[in-house]
């Protein structure tokens, strides 16, 4: 019965990320009794460590924490507070109707900047997520709004292929980041295998300064049910 509904599951599920693409979220839910823990690898040795689980079927909460420099001779440094994040999904996809979630995010990107106080890159914040599938080319596109400081938004075309596979663009408009002149272009490829356990590999900021070092990213997960 487990593994019957393991595989349910991932068979609605786009095949990117079971909660993120790259840094965005997916519009969509744990199922009740459904667990994921992930670890995000960037930059300097810098990590992030995330756990979730579903409360219900539409209702997933979850904490992270990390750091920087973990790797290397230099002393670690620890982010200041544990961030949190919580989403429930109001509409799941079936046919003309796409995935709708709404939920908030308050870990950021790329480090912790202490003397601004903030993260490099702005979390999400509060957010309204929608998904759709293009069945001819198994194209999964996501567009969201989300609000911390001020509005801004994000966009998402995730390309399933064979084997577990998929290729990711995202934009982050950035809106809301006064430092930021325009926003984050991200690409990742990303593999799902044994129904569980997710790898992916991004690069962040296509449209950083000429002459700016693109950011890389690598993320685990592994989901399964308690």
């Amino acid at each position: 019965m487990k593994a019957a509904l393991v595989a349910l599951l991932v068979a609605c599920v786009p095949a990117s990320a079971l909660l993120y693409n790259v840094d965005q979220p997916v519009p969509l839910s744990l199922v009740h009794g459904e667990y994921y823990v992930g670890m995000r690898l960037w930059g300097e040795g810098g990590a992030v460590a995330r756990v979730a689980v579903g409360l219900f079927d539409r209702i997933t909460v979850g904490a992270s924490y990390g750091g920087d420099r973990f790797l290397g001779a230099r002393k670690p440094i620890l982010h200041p507070r544990p961030e949190f994040q919580a989403r429930a999904a109001i509409l799941m996809e079936q046919g003309y109707i796409p995935d709708l979630a709404v939920g908030i995010e308050t870990q950021g990107g790329n480090g912790f900047d202490e003397e601004r106080d903030r993260y490099v890159i702005l979390p999400s914040g509060g957010y309204v997520g929608f998904g759709k599938t293009v069945d001819v080319s198994r194209t999964y596109l996501q567009l969201g709004v989300n609000y911390w400081k001020r509005v801004s938004g994000f966009a998402v075309v995730n390309q399933q292929l064979p084997g577990g596979f998929e290729l990711i663009l995202e934009y982050d408009a950035a809106l809301n980041d006064e430092e930021r002149d325009i926003g984050y272009l991200n690409f990742g490829m990303g593999w799902t295998f044994g129904d569980k356990a997710r790898f992916c590999i991004g690069v962040r900021d296509l449209l950083g300064p000429e002459g700016s070092q693109f950011n890389r990213v690598v993320d685990l997960s592994f989901h399964d049910l308690f």
